[in-house]
């Protein structure tokens, strides 16, 4: 589904950036597909587009947020809006594929990539990698990342706009 979505947002932004021959191009847009997003110039007032970062553990709080114009797509990765109980166990739609249960080893990853498709694509695979994986891993990618990890600790990688309002 990530990729799928991520490739959706990158079409639609193509066709407002006006590179499909679908028409004159738009100037400032966000596009927002389920939390995951893509901006590019400001708002219509001419403001950047203010995105926040939702606490990885009560939705109606944020821990950060960034102020841009783009273009940038940004995705995020918790398991906060798709969980359910299953008996004694809370489970959730980001699953380890190593061992077929839900990942824990991560709170939340957000990330920030030229296109949707990078950026949704690899904020899931770095959740479910967990914490340190993920952590050794994004300096290898090509993207920025904010990683929440298990226990509420927060790692950015040096390009990652936005700032923190709290630790978690």
């Amino acid at each position: 589904g990530g990729l799928g979505k991520g490739y959706a947002i990158d079409r639609m932004a193509n066709i407002l950036r006006g590179e499909c021959g679908e028409g004159r191009a738009v100037r400032g847009f966000c596009i927002n597909a389920g939390g995951d997003l893509f901006v590019q110039g400001g708002t219509e007032n001419g403001e950047p587009w203010r995105v926040l970062f939702e606490h990885p553990t009560d939705t109606r709080l944020a821990i950060g947020e960034v102020k841009l114009y783009g273009p940038l797509a940004l995705a995020a990765s918790s398991p906060s809006r798709r969980s359910w109980k299953n008996g004694e166990k809370t489970r959730h739609h980001l699953v380890d594929p190593r061992s077929g249960e839900p990942a824990a080893r991560m709170l939340a990853v957000y990330t920030q990539a030229p296109a949707a498709l990078l950026a949704d694509a690899y904020s899931t695979a770095l959740f479910v990698l967990g914490f340190e994986e993920a952590r050794a891993l994004v300096t290898e990618l090509p993207l920025e990342a904010m990683l929440v990890g298990p226990k509420g600790e927060v790692w950015k990688s040096d390009g990652f706009k936005g700032e923190l309002y709290v630790e978690c």
